[in-house]
């Protein structure tokens, strides 16, 4: 089935666009701002959630890529990578933003 431009009589819609800004009014309303990650040289904002892409991304070992996903400004990469980010760190930064492991964020969905 393609992608339709207008939603059919009578079905169920679920508008992710504003479950996404009711999960970060929620945040917002609970006094919740971004994470941030504490390094060596200083402090680096993470995301409250992130991309399913970004999962993939790790995924396939694309580490750097994976790390951009997961940064407000994904130019602090370097910064995170300098500072000796480590294996058993990322999977620390999961369980930070998400509450789940690496493994778990990404695992697909079984039937």
């Amino acid at each position: 089935m393609a992608i339709l431009t207008e939603a059919p009589t009578g079905a169920q819609i679920l508008d992710l666009g504003a479950a996404r800004a009711a999960r970060a009014e929620a945040r917002t309303a609970a006094g919740e701002g971004n994470p941030y990650l504490k390094l060596a040289a200083g402090f680096v904002e993470v995301k409250p959630e992130f991309a399913l892409a970004t999962a993939f991304a790790f995924k396939d070992e694309n580490i750097k890529g994976g790390l951009e996903g997961l940064l407000v400004d994904p130019s602090d990469v370097d910064a995170i990578i300098a500072d000796g980010l480590t294996a058993q760190d990322l999977q620390e930064i999961a369980k930070f933003i998400s509450g789940n492991s690496l493994g778990e964020s990404s695992a697909s969905p079984k039937p």
